[in-house]
C-alpha cells in the first residue's frame, strides 16, 4: 500500500475551497474527488468555520489598520508648499 504525501493547505486555501464548495453547491463528495481531498478533511474544516463564524461579528476583532509615518524628507531638506511645488512643475513645462 503506498502512502500518500501530506499537503499543507494555508487557511487562505482552505476558506476558498470552503467558499467555493458553499457557493457552487456542489456535493461534498464530488469536489473532494476534484480537488483530492478526504471527505472527512473537508468536513473537519467545514465545522471548524461553523464553530468560529460567530467571531466575525464581534466589534473590534479586526486590528487597526497600520497608521502610516509621514514621509520623512533627507537630511535637511525642508518641505516645499504646494505653491512652489507648482511653480517648479510650470517651470519645467514651460522649457
Amino acid at each position: 500500500m503506498s502512502e500518500r504525501e501530506r499537503r499543507n493547505f494555508s487557511p487562505q486555501d482552505k476558506a476558498r475551497m470552503l467558499q467555493e464548495h458553499l457557493l457552487e453547491k456542489k456535493p461534498i463528495s464530488q469536489f473532494c474527488e476534484e480537488n483530492s481531498l478526504y471527505v472527512t478533511v473537508f468536513q473537519r474544516w467545514q465545522q471548524r468555520l461553523f464553530e468560529n463564524s460567530a467571531s466575525a461579528f464581534i466589534p473590534n476583532e479586526y486590528p487597526e489598520p497600520p497608521v502610516m509615518p509621514p514621509k520623512t524628507l533627507g537630511s535637511g531638506a525642508k518641505p516645499q508648499s504646494e505653491t512652489q511645488l507648482n511653480q517648479k512643475t510650470e517651470k519645467s513645462i514651460s522649457r
